[in-house]
């Protein structure tokens, strides 16, 4: 009798791991056990904060005084937070593609990249770069 408990616990044991392994093969390799939309924030928050340390590095060390070195540095501030966005989007779109059952199965199924958390997040380096702007351009 003991050893029919002892077989009937591995079957349950191996029940939940099959029903575990099932759930991790659908999501993505990278947080699987995240919800997309902080998996989303987390990869659109280093592509922002990657933007504003070069926004930083740009305005603090100035190439030269004249306006067109001024307008350089504002166009440089003004682009690298799209180019964020940009970089985002691409990086979700390779990072956070299922194991299996995704796009290739099912054409219908699109990955959530949450566009407007995205662009709140990358486009508000744009914030901080304008203050500093005033300070050193």
């Amino acid at each position: 009798m003991a050893e029919v408990a002892v077989a009937s616990g591995e079957v349950d044991t191996a029940a939940v791991d099959l029903d575990q392994a099932w759930f991790l093969a659908h999501r993505p390799a990278l947080l699987p056990r995240w919800r997309a939309d902080e998996r989303n924030g987390l990869i659109y928050g280093i592509a922002a904060l990657i933007s504003l340390i070069i926004q930083v590095l740009v305005l603090v060390n100035p190439a030269g005084t004249g306006f067109t070195d001024r307008l350089w540095g504002y166009l440089i501030c003004l682009v690298l937070p799209l180019a964020a966005f940009g970089v985002g989007w691409l990086a979700i779109g390779t990072v956070s593609r299922p194991r299996l059952g995704g796009e290739e199965a099912n054409p219908l199924v699109k990955l959530p990249r949450n566009p407007r958390l995205g662009m709140t997040i990358c486009l508000s380096t744009w914030v901080v770069s304008c203050a500093l702007g005033n300070f050193y351009l």
